[in-house]
């Protein structure tokens, strides 16, 4: 889970290559990487960003995680 960081905000970590499918609007709808598939949902206007407020991750077919931003702070 080394990318978790970048993926919570829609964006592919820099360490290794990835497929990335858009949305209707262009944001980041599908991302594989490192053997995970993340979905992203949910996108919200947070200042000059847009943010996901919904991430699912799966790793084959044993491993999965969601997450749910209620409330973004950012610096």
């Amino acid at each position: 889970l080394k990318g978790l960081t970048s993926w919570v905000t829609g964006r592919p970590h820099a360490d290794t290559t990835y497929e990335a499918e858009p949305d209707a609007q262009g944001r980041l709808a599908v991302l594989r990487q490192d053997d995970w598939q993340i979905e992203f949902g949910r996108y919200a206007a947070h200042g000059p960003a847009v943010l996901p407020g919904k991430l699912m991750a799966r790793r084959g077919e044993d491993l999965e995680i969601r997450l749910v931003v209620d409330t973004w702070t950012l610096p």
